[in-house]
This record gives C-alpha cells, sequence and structure tokens, in this order.
C-alpha cells in the first residue's frame, strides 16, 4: 500500500501509475513474483535514489522517511528484494520479488 501512496503522490495531475505482475524463473528453478509500480512522476536524482531505503530520508515536504526503509525490511524478511529506477522528470519505478507459493495440491499434480 506505501509503494502505490509514494506513486500517488509523487505523480502530478493527469500522471500515470502502472501496476504490472508477472512470475519469473529464479535460476535454482524456483519461481519468483515480480510486483512492479511505477509512476510517471518528477523521478528522483541520483542522489536520492541512493538514499532512498535509509531510514529518516524523505524527498517530501511532509514525509517522515520511514516508509520505503520500512516497505526494505519487510520485504527483506520475507527472503524478498526490492529495487528502484528512476529518472528525474519521467517517474520512478519500484519492483518487489518474492518467492512463488505453490499449494500442496498444485505441486503434486
Amino acid at each position: 500500500m506505501n509503494l502505490v501512496l509514494n506513486a500517488i503522490q509523487a505523480s502530478t495531475a493527469g500522471g500515470e501509475i502502472h501496476l504490472r505482475t508477472q512470475t519469473l524463473e529464479e535460476p535454482a528453478g524456483q519461481s519468483c513474483v515480480s510486483i512492479e509500480i511505477e509512476d510517471t512522476g518528477k523521478g528522483m536524482s541520483a542522489d536520492a535514489l541512493a538514499k532512498a531505503f535509509q531510514p529518516f530520508f524523505s524527498t517530501k515536504a511532509q514525509g517522515t522517511g520511514l516508509g520505503l526503509a520500512i516497505a526494505k525490511q519487510i520485504v527483506e524478511q520475507h527472503g524478498g528484494r526490492i529495487t528502484l529506477r528512476s529518472s528525474v522528470g519521467k517517474g520512478t519505478c519500484v519492483q518487489v520479488e518474492l518467492s512463488a507459493y505453490e499449494p500442496a495440491e498444485l505441486s503434486a499434480s
């Protein structure tokens, strides 16, 4: 939810937010799920991008700087990873990758 809210707050009127999901195969044969949230907002500088996951760093005037830091901690506690791509003036894309869960009845077939 925090990642979508960040995208909304970074976007201007008429901006777009894209949500994409896909299943990826890891080199070890394990499936993982990729979730991307991409906005057409103001984007982030290379300096801001390097600091984005640090607690209390924010590019927002009213931001606490905890959202991305907490999101990263949650994703990593579940064995996943979170990455950012951004271009100033073009927007930001957050990608979350988590191991796919396969129910026992599906994996047995």
